[in-house]
């Protein structure tokens, strides 16, 4: 599993250094062209995980995504996505303000949250039993 992740950050290195200098050199007043290179950072790091079998494409039935059943390697994508968040939050502060954490009220957001990612846990636990 630590191989693959090598693998993965190798694979996305070059892409990274060039989105990169394209936030260092684009003035931070053109706010929507940040944006653009923060969604192509994104399809980059996901379009990367196809070729490492991160996760399987199908359409038996219909369209349908898995994610691999390595526990800590989607422990680990769990724990980089926010902290990537954080990340970026500290380098690019005059983006801060257009990312809305909570909207109302925060413990039942938490909770409700919480209890959608129980449901869809429990049902995978569910059909994955014989």
């Amino acid at each position: 599993m630590i191989f693959e992740l090598i693998q993965y950050n190798i694979r996305i290195f070059p892409g990274l250094l060039m989105i990169a200098l394209f936030l260092v050199v684009i003035p931070r007043s053109l706010k929507p062209f940040r944006i653009m290179a923060y969604v192509f950072l994104f399809l980059l790091m996901r379009d990367a995980m196809t070729p490492m079998k991160f996760w399987f494409l199908g359409t038996e039935g219909f369209f349908w995504m898995r994610w691999t059943e390595d526990a800590l390697l989607l422990i680990i994508f769990a724990a980089f996505g926010p902290l990537l968040v954080l990340v970026m939050n500290a380098i690019d502060k005059d983006l801060k303000a257009l990312l809305i954490w909570f909207r109302g009220d925060r413990i039942k957001g938490i909770c409700v949250g919480l209890a959608g990612a129980g449901i869809v846990v429990g049902y995978a636990n569910l059909k994955l039993t014989p």
